[in-house]
């Protein structure tokens, strides 16, 4: 028999390499230019049926090895996430051609706590069951606990990188992290159409160095360029590790997609014996067509009160939200993203430290209403971290940056809000569109960070109108035109073919009830009679 999926491993052909009776008798690939002109272009002027059976014995084949190696519920969530129909392929006799496999390599490298899970239900039954490239030593410790949360860190790490290390040998396309700009995938026509594939590869590469970042430049990274690349809830994104070297990890156990401009996802930490703390993100603007309700944050941006129908659209899930995952106290916001965060950070008692970056700024009545509750007796104390770039023309706009005129002590210090505040320096070549998105700490784009600001000089930079007045102006007095010229060719487009974002409209949560984990969609219309906690 002859697949044609580019290389395959030793592994998988000396597992699958007879089968009689079904006429298989040997594994090799079909990647040499001979074999693709006499494929594609002889058999598109006459296709033996010998093809068509073949093509179904190598697909019966490969999903057989699959299904035994990684379970039928783990394969069929990999097939899911990137539209493959191992089914349907075989039943038409298409070819399971090396992007096909390419794909199914990538989800299975990218672990999710569902497959923990799957793995822990497989511990507790016969000896057969247990697959032969999980370590056994894992068994026992998978055994003595109902849930993935349950286990400790070290061994979850151990958990994890098995599930990731199963190989198939096959030629994926190396990413280079170089080359990712911000949010923006490595690939021009990914600009125009969604590329799960691409995306989930882009993210990879990104995290690979999380567990050797700080805690600021963890989630730098993840807000200006994993979150762009959309996750699902249940998705594992390693994080700093512990002081005392253990690797952690964060999951995603909540994400809201308003619709409007609000994008927003909550991670949890996966184990309980860690020092990690919730944290939720806020995405920016993403200018991109492909990117999930990129239009929508475009519209928000040029509204005259920056943000403000994106943070109102995200209200509704509020309640929901804390409800089923408890009080977030680490909120992170980039851009867009960043102003969302701010307006909630106004009245939300639940935030006790905030990472803002780039962030343009919200109304002086907002401002008001912060400093106000902060100089109230009974409330706690607020850790600012706020990061700006020199020429960054983008964050420059609205009135005002969350810490403006922040309440001071007698002696004129930060009292109850306290800031953090860094500058960075970016290259004299580097464009102010990257300054905005680039992360220091991973990127040499920059090269300096000016720190050590007085109380004034904190308060002249906070207030946006006083850098780029003439931005600021054109933005209000033109926007909203633009805005409206925006929505409804969106509003438009959706009505005429449907969108991503409709099918995701709502608050995804992903939490565990009596022991098991759950995941649950629900959409605007839903929320008022749901229940979430049983």
């Amino acid at each position: 028999m002859e697949l044609n999926l580019g290389r395959l491993g030793h592994s998988l052909s000396d597992r699958l390499v007879v089968d009689r009776e079904g006429g298989i008798n040997t594994l090799h690939a079909s990647d040499s230019c001979w074999a693709w002109f006499i494929r594609l272009i002889i058999s598109w002027i006459w296709s033996p049926s010998g093809y068509s059976d073949e093509n179904r014995r190598a697909v019966a084949c490969v999903k057989t090895y699959l299904i035994d190696q990684l379970g039928a519920e783990r394969l069929q969530r990999i097939c899911s996430r990137y539209d493959i129909n191992l089914t349907r392929m075989q039943e038409k006799g298409s070819p399971l051609l090396s992007r096909d496999l390419a794909k199914i390599i990538t989800g299975i490298h990218d672990v999710k706590i569902e497959d923990i899970e799957d793995l822990i239900d497989t511990a507790k039954r016969g000896e057969d069951a247990w697959p032969e490239w999980i370590p056994e030593h894992l068994r026992a410790p998978l055994r003595d606990v109902d849930y993935a949360q349950q286990l400790d860190s070290a061994t979850f790490a151990q958990v994890y990188h098995a599930l990731a290390d199963f190989r198939i040998e096959h030629t994926v396309k190396e990413i280079d992290e170089d080359s990712i700009s911000g949010g923006a995938p490595t690939e021009s026509m990914a600009c125009f159409w969604h590329d799960a594939f691409l995306a989930d590869r882009e993210r990879m590469v990104l995290m690979e160095e999380n567990s050797n970042d700080d805690f600021e430049s963890f989630v730098h990274n993840a807000i200006a360029r994993i979150i762009p690349r959309e996750m699902d809830v249940g998705m594992l994104i390693p994080a700093p590790n512990h002081p005392d070297g253990r690797e952690q990890f964060y999951r995603v156990s909540g994400k809201v997609i308003s619709g409007k401009g609000m994008v927003s996802y909550v991670l949890l930490p996966a184990t309980e014996d860690t020092h990690l703390q919730p944290v939720r993100f806020y995405r920016g603007t993403m200018a991109r067509p492909s990117a999930i309700d990129s239009s929508s944050t475009l519209i928000t941006d040029l509204e005259r009160n920056l943000g403000e129908t994106a943070f109102q659209s995200g209200k509704i899930y509020e309640p929901y939200l804390k409800a089923a995952l408890g009080p977030i106290p680490v909120v992170v916001g980039h851009s867009l993203g960043s102003t969302i965060a701010q307006k909630d950070a106004v009245h939300n008692t639940d935030i006790k430290e905030m990472y803002l970056f780039n962030g343009p700024g919200i109304t002086k009545k907002e401002i008001d209403e912060f400093n106000q509750r902060m100089a109230q007796a009974e409330s706690e104390n607020i850790l600012l971290h706020i990061r700006d770039s020199h020429t960054d023309h983008y964050s420059a706009v609205g009135q005002a940056h969350l810490g403006y005129n922040a309440p001071l002590d007698e002696e004129g210090d930060y009292d109850k809000v306290v800031i953090d505040y860094r500058k960075y320096y970016p290259t004299r070549n580097t464009p102010p569109s990257y300054a905005h998105v680039q992360v220091p700490h991973r990127e040499n784009r920059f090269h300096g960070i000016e720190g050590g600001h007085t109380a004034a000089q904190v308060n002249e930079l906070l207030h946006r109108s006083d850098l780029e007045a003439s931005n600021e102006c054109c933005r209000v007095s033109l926007g909203p035109i633009i805005a409206k010229i925006i929505e409804l060719i969106r509003d438009f487009f959706r009505w005429l073919f449907g969108s991503r974002t409709y099918e995701q409209l709502g608050l995804h949560i992903g939490m565990y009830e009596r022991g098991k984990w759950r995941v649950k969609h629900f959409r605007p219309e839903d929320l008022p009679y749901s229940n979430l906690v049983n």
